[in-house]
């Protein structure tokens, strides 16, 4: 039991305050956990739409890293268990960000992919661990292009969730404050 200033409220609840009643009230219908981002209205069905498209794309970019992996790179000192390490954080990233739909867990993707990109680069113009790749490496060239496609969608995914939110946010305020 946790308390929202004197009211009891179940964990198993979102208690929410709505200015215009001018009092708490409990949702019993919404049944979420703090983690999934209990308190906030669901997910508007576009916003849902890119984000797991976003996912999708961290699933093409992990599968592509864990490919490599299997095909050779397991073999390779250094860059072969980051390529497996890529490949399994890629899928839990996706998983995460297809689940709970939430603006700070698709950042999360997004610095994802920007590291993978980077990885990628550093290993082709400077070196990585005493690696040296090439842009005509198998998948290189595909991976950048899913790698940054992905930046993409997640952002317009976050834009439009944060956009919601405020939304939201601005139908709760009563008519007499005005949003800085």
């Amino acid at each position: 039991m946790y308390h929202l200033g004197t009211v009891p409220v179940s964990f198993a609840h979102v208690a929410t305050w709505r200015m215009r009643e001018g009092s708490v009230t409990v949702d019993r219908k919404v049944r979420t956990g703090r983690l999934i981002g209990a308190g906030r209205p669901p997910t508007e069905p576009i916003v849902s739409l890119v984000l797991v498209a976003g996912a999708a794309l961290l699933i093409a970019s992990a599968a592509i890293h864990l490919n490599l992996w299997a095909s050779g790179y397991r073999n390779t000192k250094t860059i072969g268990p980051l390529f497996f390490v890529q490949g399994v954080f890629g899928i839990l990233f996706a998983l995460l960000i297809s689940v709970i739909r939430r603006v700070a867990i698709a950042l999360l993707g997004v610095l994802f992919a920007a590291g993978t990109i980077a990885g990628l680069l550093v290993s082709v113009h400077f070196g990585l661990a005493g690696y040296w790749s090439h842009m005509n490496a198998p998948w290189a060239v595909t991976s950048l292009v899913v790698e940054g496609a992905a930046i993409v969608v997640l952002c317009v995914g976050s834009g439009l969730a944060v956009r919601s939110e405020r939304a939201h946010v601005r139908r709760w305020r009563p008519s007499g404050d005005a949003e800085p």
